[in-house]
């Protein structure tokens, strides 16, 4: 897939699936270069742009991978995720980096520091990760998705299921849309899917 092509179709879900510690710089390049533009085996059989192992929303799947051990590649099997579309990716990966694994990544007031930050907390092995991933980004000028994202508190979004109407000042605006982070949202109970077209809310609970 061209790159100017990929990200069109992760762009607007690495944005939904961000959060104020999670940069939509950070996951795109990830995605990129894990799924190989889009074009990797585990990407077309199970839309798994990242890499992450278990099981997803659409299962599994046993998979050949190359890991860095003691100096040298070897090669391994091991169980990928699944998912039924990117947008459940891309919320899976925001709702990997969240953990407490990865707090000093979070930390970076950076996204050269957050690629070396993501590293050391053990998300690959490759010692030339944090490189690459850098690359990526300076090289398609990713970083400008990431403008912004630290005043999220500062702005008000209202998302509404046609009847109600919720409130949340948790939100990142670019290019005049507003977007709320998909993990945020899980969190309430609500599931945002994306099919490389449109978002799509689906409410899991009552309104408050």
């Amino acid at each position: 897939m061209q790159p100017s092509v990929f990200f069109d179709r992760i762009r607007d879900a690495a944005i939904a699936g961000s959060s104020v510690h999670v940069r939509p710089s950070i996951t795109m390049a990830q995605a990129a270069l894990e799924s190989a533009w889009g074009e990797s085996k585990l990407t077309s059989l199970g839309n798994n742009l990242f890499g992450i192992k278990g099981k997803g929303d659409a299962g599994s799947g046993t998979y050949l991978t190359k890991e860095f051990v003691d100096g040298k590649y070897i090669q391994i099997e091991a169980e990928f995720a699944h998912y039924s579309t990117w947008g459940a990716s891309v919320a899976a990966h925001t709702s990997l980096l969240l953990k407490s694994r990865y707090a000093p990544f979070r930390a970076a007031k950076s996204y050269v520091e957050a690629a070396q930050k993501l590293h050391e907390c053990g998300y690959a092995t490759d010692p030339k990760y944090p490189e690459k991933l850098i690359g990526l980004i300076e090289k398609y000028g990713l970083q400008k998705f990431d403008e912004g994202s630290e005043e999220v508190d500062k702005v008000k979004t209202i998302v509404t299921d046609g009847a109600k109407m919720w409130e949340r000042e948790d939100s990142i605006v670019y290019e005049g849309k507003t977007y709320i982070p998909a993990a945020i949202l899980k969190a309430e109970g609500i599931l945002v899917d994306w099919d490389g077209k449109n978002k799509k809310i689906i409410i899991h609970k009552e309104w408050e």
